[in-house]
């Protein structure tokens, strides 16, 4: 169970890292009037507080002992060469935008679905979609059918690229973020399974639960993790590949 202490430093990364995801994904959308974004505060672990100097950062990448946090993993999706990304504009339309830096096209089955944490599909859309070389291209605005939100603290969207080169996904919440707290999320149940060769380990996933930033610790040793700190539907099985650094 967490205590007090332990909610505001999670979810003081989950803002900061929410955060620097969209406005990355948003610039990244504007590429041929916007060549991207930079980010501030890699890895500073004091904050800038003329009232309290002495606290680790919430902006920073990484702590002071150089373990990485959710904004590293974060931002890292979201620099992706290859993305799918859910884009507002300025008059309230969400638009699904894919965004291609690599110097060949990529083509696939696109699917954006209206999704409850419980695991059912609310309404749905499927159309091929493609992403010319080095370009960034709006590919869908999205209509009531799939905006149709109930209980914005229920209910999300996710769409899913499915391309020769990989499966890219993204999610929405119709929740603000400042509210982003009050999401309805059940209790997280998740099967895991461990491969291990050496420095090198394997660990499998199978989501039983919607599963809310899943995160893997190994305690007392320090490792890359290939990803980190991801979201995971019912049913869905995931491996993420660990190198440990000892």
């Amino acid at each position: 169970e967490r205590n007090e202490i332990d909610l505001v430093i999670y979810y003081s990364q989950v803002f900061n890292a929410m955060a620097l995801k969209y406005w990355i994904e948003y610039f990244r959308s504007l590429k041929g009037t916007c060549a991207g974004t930079l980010y501030w505060k890699f890895n500073d672990p004091l904050a800038d507080c003329p009232d309290q100097w002495m606290y680790p950062s919430q902006m920073s990448s990484i702590d002071m002992y150089h373990r990485t946090k959710m904004t590293y993993y974060y931002t890292r999706r979201a620099y992706e060469d290859i993305l799918a990304a859910f884009i507002e504009d300025l008059k309230g339309n969400l638009s699904v935008y894919l965004i291609n830096e690599t110097m060949q096209p990529v083509s696939g089955t696109l699917s954006v679905s209206r999704r409850s944490f419980d695991g059912s599909i609310l309404a749905s859309r499927k159309t091929m979609a493609e992403a010319p070389a080095d370009c960034a291209v709006q590919t869908l605005i999205l209509g009531e059918e799939i905006l149709a939100c109930e209980d914005c603290f229920q209910e999300y969207l996710k769409v899913e690229w499915t391309t020769d080169r990989g499966i890219f996904e993204n999610r929405y919440f119709f929740a603000d973020l400042n509210e982003i707290h009050r999401l309805k999320l059940p209790a997280g149940k998740v099967k895991a399974a461990v491969k291990a060769e050496g420095k090198k380990w394997t660990v499998r996933f199978e989501a039983e639960t919607y599963l809310r930033n899943l995160t893997i610790r190994i305690p007392d040793e320090k490792a890359e993790f290939e990803d980190n700190q991801f979201d995971m539907e019912p049913g869905s099985r995931r491996a993420v590949n660990v190198e440990l650094d000892t």
